[in-house]
């Protein structure tokens, strides 16, 4: 797909945001609240469907609801377990609700900001796969490192570096595992490398990424000025 249309895509912050694959932290956390929560709950209905014999017809009549609500254990007395699970659960889904609504709330001014941050100081680059494997361990399945194209560069000079660089991964040899293994360390499984970095002598501005998602192009944000280097971001393109 040609760079030129996926830009067109990009129009607006609200179509860029949602464009992009986020990682964000309220919804994970929402999510894992959400996880603990339901399976509180689900193991509070079928303790209670069992204090009364599974009798389905009094489910939402006050006998249900009173055995639902109960935090007293055998002998009439209040376990911390029974506590954590009839009243810890659904605190759980209250918060997990909370998360997901800040999520929702969040969403529109976080997108404006990347959105800004994108045509200050960004581009979009194609990913294009140059041969190379890299995983963080053994245990792992392999990504396939990509090489982003430059705007400092042409159409045609991207092209002819990442047909450069393929073959200097076809050749295999000492060089490509040297490559691999610098590509595989956890700083550069988390951003992009610079090309030159790994590969001496190549253009300054391409970079190298690993992904483990399929995805159409990268979008790229320099750090601020002051910034180290290493906050660079970038963000796949779904």
């Amino acid at each position: 797909m040609a760079i030129d249309q996926i830009q067109r895509e990009l129009s607006d912050h609200r179509s860029f945001g949602k464009s992009l694959r986020l990682e964000r932290g309220s919804q994970a956390v929402a999510l894992l609240f959400l996880m603990f929560g339901g399976i509180g709950v689900l193991w509070n209905l079928r303790s209670t469907m069992r204090t009364l014999d599974n009798d389905f017809s009094l489910i939402g009549s006050r006998q249900f609801w009173r055995v639902f609500w109960s935090t007293y254990g055998e002998n009439d007395v209040v376990t911390v377990w029974l506590y954590v699970i009839v009243i810890g659960a659904p605190i759980m889904l209250l918060i997990a609700l909370a998360f997901f609504l800040y999520s929702m709330i969040s969403r529109n001014a976080l997108y404006a900001k990347l959105y800004r941050d994108y045509l200050d100081r960004g581009y979009l680059a194609l990913a294009r796969e140059t041969g190379l494997r890299v995983s963080s361990d053994k245990k792992s399945q392999p990504l396939s490192v990509d090489l982003l194209t430059h705007p400092s560069l042409s159409e045609q000079d991207n092209d002819g570096l990442l047909q450069h660089v393929r073959q200097q991964v076809g050749t295999g040899g000492p060089q490509v595992v040297q490559w691999e293994t610098a590509l595989g360390k956890p700083r550069a499984l988390a951003r992009p490398v610079p090309l030159a970095q790994v590969m001496p002598g190549m253009p300054e501005g391409p970079l190298l990424s690993a992904s483990k998602h399929a995805r159409r192009a990268v979008v790229v944000i320099h750090p601020q000025a002051g910034q180290k280097a290493t906050a660079l971001r970038a963000y796949d393109v779904k």
